[in-house]
This record gives structure tokens, sequence and C-alpha cells, in this order.
């Protein structure tokens, strides 16, 4: 298929959802049109079969290339046959409805496969390897972002800027993204995490950003110990617990590796937790609460809930921390008593913040506050705690991506 084929084949799978819609019941098994007998010109081709040819034609096109597509966008216009369903069509041959942005090979595997499961016509855009071009207008109307911070870990330095800078690209082009650049922009930030928390009056711990490490001694005024931490954070990478500005001075003069990729670190105030206990974590989806679970660290600090990063037996895991994995495995438990006041707060950051998916951590500080400290846009679901609950999180996820497909389709482009 010629490349002006292929940059057309997103064109003419718009040309047919304007007069076809899938069946609300069937997602990806695209259902018939909404007015069959007024689509078909008399004895002859439909209207959209016809405007589809000639798009394409005027794309430079071959005939051969293009004659199936136009004669299914005729039958299609005819009620006669609904699209194929070959598993090709959940990946864009005719156009998807949703697209999701990803770069863990695994963490969005269950995701996939519920979403497969559903029929629903999605792509899965892989941002380690990746071009796109800022005048191309948006191939679908729905864009979900599942971009992690922690890329940079797993040697995918490239991945946030190019995400970053194509969900603003598809946003100033009229898609709808999920988690977009708002959203991702506040994650790849920890001192705005924390300038947002203020703004809303939610307690938050102290935070100094610096960029020269005297500079940050003079100015921290949070007491020690402190945390050192990345300004782009992800899967506890670049954090230590510091007991002195000299261990800091000695730190940063030994590891000048620790102010890369971003150049940015914090020192943030410490909270002593009861070990047992742990912090929590809330999973929102939509605004609401999805489920609540404490999260116990074993003295490390990547609390990544994804099964492939921690997973249920201490047999390995895939964005392992080497120097921050703690000697025994971290542990997750449903947290079904979560204080209303904690909901409502992380309620209030996820609307702040842009977020539609998200997980939002907070400690119990011994003097009776619950302290915010971590906002995720990128939100691993965990679900043996979820089952906990009763139900399957990603399949939450995938009705709640379905109905936003519907919703997105509603709307003219200027109002997404």
């Amino acid at each position: 298929m010629s490349k002006t084929d292929q940059n057309g084949i997103r064109e003419l799978a718009a040309i047919i959802e304007s007069v076809a819609e899938p069946d609300p019941g069937s997602w990806g098994h695209p259902g018939r049109s909404r007015n069959p007998a007024s689509s078909l010109a008399a004895g002859g081709e439909s209207p959209v079969a016809s405007q589809a040819r000639d798009f394409l034609s005027d794309q430079g096109a071959e005939p051969k290339e293009y004659r199936e597509y136009c004669d299914v966008a005729q039958r299609r216009a005819g009620g006669k046959d609904p699209l194929p369903t070959q598993p090709d069509f959940h990946h864009g041959l005719l156009g998807a409805d949703l697209v999701v942005l990803f770069e863990h090979p695994e963490w969005q595997k269950p995701l996939f496969s519920a979403l497969e499961r559903r029929g629903v016509r999605f792509e899965a855009l892989d941002l380690k390897n990746g071009a796109f071009d800022p005048d191309r207008a948006p191939a679908a109307p729905l864009y979900f972002n599942q971009a992690s911070p922690s890329a940079y870990v797993r040697g995918h330095v490239r991945a946030v800027p190019f995400c970053l800078s194509l969900m603003r690209s598809l946003e100033e082009g009229g898609a709808r993204v999920l988690n977009g650049s708002r959203a991702f922009a506040l994650e790849l930030s920890k001192s705005a995490q924390a300038a947002l928390m203020r703004r809303l009056g939610v307690a938050h711990p102290r935070t100094l950003a610096f960029n020269e490490v005297e500079s940050a001694i003079a100015e921290w005024n949070g007491g020690w110990p402190a945390l050192l931490k990345p300004e782009q954070g992800g899967s506890g990478a670049r954090m230590y617990l510091l007991q002195s500005p000299e261990e800091l001075r000695r730190l940063l003069g030994d590891r000048p590796e620790l102010w890369f990729p971003d150049n940015l670190l914090l020192l943030q105030e410490y909270f002593e937790v009861d070990k047992t206990r742990g912090i929590v974590r809330m999973e929102f989806l939509g605004n609401q609460l999805l489920y609540a679970m404490r999260v116990v660290s074993q003295g490390g600090f990547n609390l990544c809930p994804s099964e492939a990063c921690n997973p249920e037996e201490d047999d390995g895991a895939s964005c392992e921390i080497p120097e921050t994995r703690p000697a025994a495995p971290v542990a997750f438990f449903a947290y079904p008593a979560v204080p209303p006041e904690a909901v409502e707060a992380g309620k209030a950051i996820m609307t702040a913040g842009g977020l539609d998916v998200g997980g939002i951590e907070y400690l119990d500080a011994r003097d009776g506050r619950l302290v915010f400290y971590d906002i995720n846009a990128n939100s691993n679901l965990r679900a043996p705690i979820a089952r906990e609950f009763g139900f399957d999180p990603f399949e939450r996820v995938a009705d709640y991506l379905i109905e936003q497909i519907r919703e997105t389709k509603r709307q003219p482009p200027e109002a997404r």
C-alpha cells in the first residue's frame, strides 16, 4: 500500500464514521448506518463510497490499493454488512476509536487484554520509538496517556519529552487526551505538585527544589534527616534519606549522575511512619475512588503497585531499581477504611491537576495530620487488591474508556 493511501485511510475512517457509528452494545464490531435508505444513490454507489473514492484519488493512491476500503464504505453506508472483525481492525486498519500511549512493556498488558475482550477499536502507541507530524490531524478522537516519568530508569529517556510534545500537538489538533499534557506535566514535577497542594490547602511536606548543592543547604529549613528526591520521579529512583548537609555534599560529589535526566533535585521534609502500616495509596477513576490500599515499604522507595514491579511472589521484577530494593518484598493491603477527608482531598487534587485517572499517596503523620506527598497520573492498578473489593480494576478502566469514547464522539472537536 502506498504512503498516500496509508495517510488517506485515516480520513476515510472519518468519512465512514460520519454516516455510521458502532453499535453501543458491540464495541469494535461496527454497526450499520443511521439511515441506510438515504445513504444509497438510486441504482448506484453510495455517496460515502463516492466521497471516499474521490478523496483517495486526490491523494494519488492507486485504485487497486483502496478499492476494498471504498467497497467497505459502500456496504456500511447501505446497511448491508458490518465491517470485518479481523484483529487488525482493533489496531487501526480503518481508524481507531482510542489510542493508548505507553512506554513500559508490561504495565499495560492487562488493560490491552480487557479492551480486546470488549472489542474496542484501539491502537497501542509505543512511545519508545516514534515520530509525529504536528500538521497532520489526529488519527483518533480519544487518546489515553499511560506514559511514566520513570521511563529514563529503563533507558527510555526520550519517551517522556516525545510524549509531552505529542500530546500538546494532539490537543491543539482537536483530540481529547485523557491524562493529557497538563496532567503529565504535573506528574513530571514534584515541585509543581507541592505548589498545587499548597494552593488547595492540602497538608504536604516542606519541599525545596535546587540545582546547586550549597544553595540548597543555605535555603533548607526542613530539618534533618531529609529526603533527597528527583524533580522527575518514578519507581523510587534517585531517592535517599540523608542525615546531614555533609551527607548531601558527599553524595552528589560522588554521584554526579544523580542530577540526570532533569538536572533538578529536591530536599523534602521527612516523616516517620508506623512501619507496620506504611503509607496509603488511593486510586481514582473519573474522579471517583476506585479503591485504597496500604503499602508497607520494608525500607525501600520503589512502591510501584504494578505486579510487574512488585510481584505477589518475590521472583524478580521488570522495573526493579537494584540500589533501592528492600530486604523484604513491598507489601500491599486493601484499605476499605480510608478516611472520607482523605478521599475528598484526593478528589480535589485530581480535579485541580487535570487528572482523569490517577493514584494519590499520603502518610499518617505522628501529629495526626494526613500528609499528601505524591501524585501519579500513570495509575498502575493492582489486581489482587481490587479483587478483595470484588472487581477487576482493568475491566473498570475499560468500562470508563468505552464511556469516554461515546462521550467524545458526541462532542464537536472544538469542545474536546
